[in-house]
């Protein structure tokens, strides 16, 4: 969610479980956009379905519009199983490397492939937002800021059915 002052805001904890590591899981709910393809496909899952979740967001965030598309929720649903995305070349050109290898891990279609919250988080990615930048490189992130920023307002005035 993402407030009138464009504060990100998480919300929608109301179906949200405790987990184990070890522990298996199967009943589908969610929402559909940022369900993993194990969700959909009906198998059990663990919690790499959440890494998956986070990946449509950091994608949505960062591109504008979502991963995975279709005219309904059935086509949607198709697409999310065969878990092919693109990153379109004119919302993406100004996006690192780095962020788009970190979600294309995140977005890994296997579940025993997809990247660990723990992995995520040693991402040269998230280094980008620690380490001492160079004037230059401020200035071309305070650019792609702009753009990022332009790009969720967009997503904003959609009608909440198609957010």
């Amino acid at each position: 969610m993402i407030t009138e002052d464009n504060i990100v805001k998480l919300i929608d904890f109301g179906l949200s479980k405790n987990a184990t590591t070890a522990e298996l899981m199967k009943s589908m709910t969610g929402t559909p956009y940022y369900m993993a393809p194990e969700i959909l496909g009906e198998e059990t899952y663990d919690s790499a379905v959440d890494l998956w979740s986070l990946g449509v967001v950091l994608f949505t965030c960062l591109g504008g519009y979502r991963p995975f598309t279709g005219k309904n929720m059935k086509e949607i649903s198709k697409n999310i199983i065969k878990g092919t995305f693109k990153f379109h070349t004119r919302e993406w050109n100004c996006i690192s490397r780095d962020a788009k290898d970190l979600i294309s891990m995140m977005l890994t279609r296997d579940p025993d492939k997809r990247i660990t919250a723990e992995v995520a988080l040693q991402h040269p990615w998230f280094g980008l937002i620690t380490e001492i930048k160079l004037d230059s490189t401020i200035k071309k992130e305070q650019r792609v800021r702009g753009k990022t920023m332009r790009k969720l307002k967009n997503f904003k005035q959609f009608n909440p059915f198609r957010r």
